[in-house]
């Protein structure tokens, strides 16, 4: 036998188990979904049709009962899907539909039903388990509420529902549901304002809220309330706001949202199982950031890039409203806090101090702008957006793609395609939800403030040999926590001072206690802190020279702690999630 025939077989065989591989859509076969999915009760996908029941999250898989063709090349294809056993099947239906497009590959398909890997590569028939993961609850927390107490007394002295909500009902069904809001508010489906129970019923409590929609689309006002639970925290209540003519506006930007089918959408509209800031606490501070009406725009383009019109006063915080901001700020907290401080098990006093410095800067809004140009959450200014465009970028893109978390996964698809323009002209760009908002913005946060982390760390905390004995109680290792609670305030500090703004103050706060001969301990550190602030008003940066930007930096801190000590006293208890 020739060599010539051996390698057509060969190939041929090759060819045969590529193809094998390769699985198109086809009846009978399986699905596993690698991205979100808008789950709809027929094959219609369009913004306008009002069938979609849940939002099906990465790893849901099931068999392929139905196909339809959506376009005469037959590239666009919409799936009818039985959930596997061990996956609830959602709301009772017999399929669910789901949009196919080749040219986006968030679908793998198979002859047979797909199993999961376990990390041994032994093979398991279960469902894969959740993402999320259980936050560590450390001492710092604690610590931050004992630096706010601190804080004010020298003052003084000085003088998941694990189930997103799917289907956004129109801008006539939300006034509707506002009209009933004080009876709603007690129920499973209000997630933001209710209790957190220990153990929940998820099958229920998503029947639940499939039941409220569909009063909703009735034009009920209120569903029955659960049982109550015997064995939860008690928080204040605050009810959702209704919108009118003169503040509904975002009402109708999120309608915008709902309707794409888009990884920000169903990102945005995904409730972490285990959110790491409380959603109640966010709906406090939206509720609550009383600014001027000017410090609030609006992007009324088809595009998220022009600039936006100021002066449109801030936005009622509705349920939807405070649903999108609360989902997005802890699917970005758990996906970039172990790229801030690079040790995962801080995710939970980073987003603390995340929250608690948005909650300053704009109480979270999407929308709120200053008269210096900054905007969004984090309030980005030029020159911070082209520090993050050019240093921080590319970093986080990777450490997103590398995450094996599909939330983080999707902010790293929606940031690369909407990376934030520098100029004033495409200020939007910073605010709008049709720009990637609010979840970019909050990225750009987190990334900001690692480059005050890393200057911090390379030129005092760990670049400057001479602090050594000052940082020698903090750098062993039964004080890690400490010194990470200390590094993460002062570069809060930097936020507002600039990372050269504080640098100065903070060497010269240093040298002060290697003179004195004293060391940084966990019982000491306010009262660094506190000469910290007393160093930053009298001996600034030049650039913070001026008499107001003396005031303004020296207090920053404290106000950040003060506001998030307020949020807290007025939810009834931490804002830990």
């Amino acid at each position: 036998m020739s060599w010539k025939p051996t390698l057509r077989l060969i190939m041929i065989s090759f060819l045969g188990l590529s193809l094998a591989a390769f699985k198109a859509p086809e009846v009978d076969g399986f699905v596993e979904l690698q991205g979100h999915f808008f789950a709809r009760t027929s094959a219609s996908f369009g913004n306008i049709d009002q069938n979609r029941i849940a939002v099906l999250k990465p790893g849901t898989r099931g068999k392929i009962v139905k196909i339809e063709n959506l376009s005469s090349r037959n590239d666009n294809l919409g799936l009818c899907i039985q959930v596997s056993e061990g996956e609830r099947q959602p709301y009772g239906v017999d399929c669910v539909w789901v949009h196919y497009n080749p040219q986006q590959k968030f679908m793998a398909f198979e002859a047979s039903a797909p199993q999961r890997k376990t990390t041994r590569g032994v093979r398991v028939a279960t469902p894969a388990p959740t993402s999320a993961q259980e936050p560590e609850v450390g001492t710092t927390v604690r610590i931050l509420k004992r630096i706010t107490g601190f804080f004010q007394m020298g003052t003084a002295q000085a003088a998941e529902a694990p189930a997103a909500l799917p289907g956004a009902p129109t801008a006539s069904q939300a006034a509707d549901r506002n009209k009933g809001q004080l009876a709603l508010q007690k129920t499973e489906t209000t997630v933001p304002l209710m209790p957190e129970p220990k153990s929940i019923d998820q099958d229920a409590l998503n029947r639940l809220s499939l039941d409220y929609i569909k009063n909703i689309n009735k034009g009920v006002g209120a569903v029955s309330a659960p049982a109550t639970c015997t064995d939860c925290r008690t928080e204040s209540i605050r009810a959702f706001e209704t919108c009118t003519s003169r503040n509904g506006y975002m009402e109708s930007e999120l309608a915008d949202l709902f309707g794409q089918e888009s990884q920000l959408s169903a990102l945005v509209m995904t409730t972490p199982i285990r959110p790491l800031i409380k959603p109640s606490c966010i709906q406090n501070s939206l509720a609550s950031y009383g600014v001027p009406a000017r410090s609030y725009a609006y992007c009324p383009s088809a595009q998220g890039n022009a600039s936006n019109k100021r002066g449109v006063g801030r936005a009622c915080v509705s349920e939807n409203y405070s649903r999108v901001v609360s989902n997005s700020f802890n699917h970005v907290a758990r996906c970039m806090g172990e790229y801030l401080t690079g040790d995962k098990s801080f995710d939970s006093s980073t987003a603390i101090k995340m929250f608690g410095l948005m909650a300053h800067e704009s109480g979270l809004h999407t929308n709120a702008v200053s008269d210096t140009g900054a905007g969004g959450s984090g309030q980005f200014t030029q020159g911070a957006i082209e520090n993050v465009n050019k240093n921080e970028f590319s970093d986080v893109l990777t450490h997103l793609r590398s995450s094996k978390d599909q939330a983080c996964q999707s902010i790293a698809q929606i940031l690369e395609q909407n990376r934030m323009k520098d100029s004033s002209s495409q200020s939007c760009s910073r605010i709008s939800t049709k720009a990637g908002n609010p979840i970019v913005n909050m990225v750009y946060t987190f990334a900001n403030m690692k480059t005050t982390r890393d200057y911090l760390d390379n030129q005092t905390w760990e670049g400057a040999s001479m602090f050594q004995t000052v940082l020698s109680e903090m750098q062993e290792s039964q004080n890690k926590a400490e010194f990470e609670e200390l590094k993460q305030l002062v570069a809060m500090w930097g936020h507002n001072s600039g990372s050269a703004g504080i640098k100065v103050p903070l060497e010269k706060t240093l040298r002060d206690w290697k003179r004195k001969r004293k060391v940084i301990t966990a019982r000491n550190k306010a009262q660094f802190i506190n000469d910290l602030q007393s160093n930053v008003r009298n001996f600034p940066h030049s650039a913070n020279s001026s008499n107001a930007r003396r005031n303004e930096t020296s207090i920053f801190l404290n106000r950040v702690l003060e506001r998030l000590n307020a949020i807290e006293t007025t939810g009834g208890g931490s804002c830990a999630g």
